[in-house]
């Protein structure tokens, strides 16, 4: 009784091929990288040191 039950819940060799689903990694191994549109650098960036004196410059701790 204990056998058949195990049999029965037992999956074979055709159910586990047809549950498989490998995962692509095609994706991985491509040169772009997902960040490098957030990181790279603007044509016109507000602060370029062009108009870096609009900043106030702290001088409290100069002496």
């Amino acid at each position: 009784m204990r056998l058949q039950i195990m049999h029965q819940k037992r999956m074979s060799t055709d159910d586990i091929n047809a549950s498989f689903n490998p995962i692509s990694l095609d994706h991985i191994f491509k040169d772009v990288d997902p960040l490098s549109e957030w990181l790279h650098e603007k044509e016109n960036p507000l602060l370029d040191g062009k108009n870096a004196g609009v900043l106030p410059v702290d001088t409290s701790d100069d002496e």
